[in-house]
């Protein structure tokens, strides 16, 4: 089996539109492949960076994978400029063994998205 993987997806903003404004709405949802069937999700966390000199905010999570945050862009970013998001995921799962033996795999993915 290959090893676990943890996957971004970016829902809002859409891509390939006109610039948005300073301060915005980023969302999206996490999701893994390659766990064993009985491991359980302990934490999960998503961090948006709004670009260079932009604030960089903990997302909220509406439900089990999907996540919502809102961010602004450094003042000093030209008005209709595009913004390169940096969005940082990591998400534990234990997964319990023999004789009450438990381990943690944690997994991270980091991804960038113009907007």
């Amino acid at each position: 089996m290959p090893p676990p993987q943890l996957f971004i997806n970016i829902t809002l903003p859409p891509g390939q539109l006109p610039p948005v404004d300073r301060t915005f709405l980023v969302a999206g949802n996490i999701s893994w492949l390659f766990l064993p069937t009985n491991a359980e999700l302990s934490t999960k966390s998503v961090t948006v960076q709004f670009g260079p000199g932009g604030s960089t905010v903990s997302a909220g999570f509406t439900d089990a994978t999907n996540w919502r945050c809102t961010g602004a862009v450094s003042p000093t970013t030209p008005w209709g400029s595009m913004v390169q998001l940096s969005i940082s995921a990591q998400a534990a799962f234990r997964i319990r063994g023999p004789i009450g033996t438990t381990t943690t795999v944690t997994l991270n993915k980091s991804t960038t998205f113009m907007v």
